[in-house]
C-alpha cells in the first residue's frame, strides 16, 4: 500500500513536475519592449528561485507568484516572444486552477486531481518548445538574467 501511495504521489508530482519544471528555466517592466520584458525577468528571477528550491508547504504561494510574474511578463513581452510567454503563464495560472494542496500527499494521490494534472500536459504541449524559446530570447537580450 506504501509503495502504491508513494508511486501515485510520485506520478501526479511528476505530471506538475512536467508542466513547472520547463517553467523553471525560463525566467525582463512597463511596456511591450526588449528592455521592459528583461526588467520583468530580472526582478523576476527569485520567484524562480524560490520555485526551485520550494516545498510543498510554501508550493500554491510561490506558484501564484510566479504566475504574477509571467502576468507580468507578458505585458512586457514584445511582439515574437508574447505568445510563448502567455503560454507559459496559462500553463502556471491553470495549475493554480485546479486548486490542489500541494502540501497533502492524500490530494496528490486523489485519481481526479492526477487525471486534471495529465490534461494540462496535454494541453499545454508546446509548453517544452515555448520555454526553450523564451529561454533562448532572454538569454540572447537580457544580460542581466541568469536562468541556469
Amino acid at each position: 500500500m506504501m509503495n502504491t501511495t508513494l508511486k501515485n504521489r510520485s506520478k501526479a508530482l511528476g505530471g506538475t513536475a512536467a508542466v513547472l519544471g520547463l517553467l523553471t528555466v525560463t525566467a525582463c517592466g512597463g511596456g511591450s519592449s526588449v528592455e521592459a520584458y528583461c526588467d520583468v525577468w530580472e526582478d523576476g528571477q527569485e520567484q524562480f528561485e524560490q520555485f526551485e528550491s520550494a516545498d510543498m508547504e510554501n508550493f500554491d504561494e510561490v506558484l501564484t507568484d510566479v504566475e504574477s510574474m509571467l502576468d507580468d511578463a507578458v505585458d512586457a513581452a514584445p511582439d515574437d516572444i508574447e505568445s510563448q510567454t502567455a503560454n507559459m503563464r496559462d500553463a502556471i495560472s491553470a495549475i493554480n486552477d485546479l486548486d490542489i494542496d500541494f502540501s497533502d500527499p492524500e490530494a496528490m494521490m486523489d485519481p481526479e486531481a492526477m487525471e486534471e494534472l495529465e490534461q494540462l500536459e496535454q494541453e499545454f504541449e508546446t509548453i517544452e518548445s515555448d520555454s526553450a524559446a523564451v529561454e533562448e530570447y532572454v538569454e540572447e537580450n537580457c544580460e542581466n538574467v541568469d536562468l541556469s
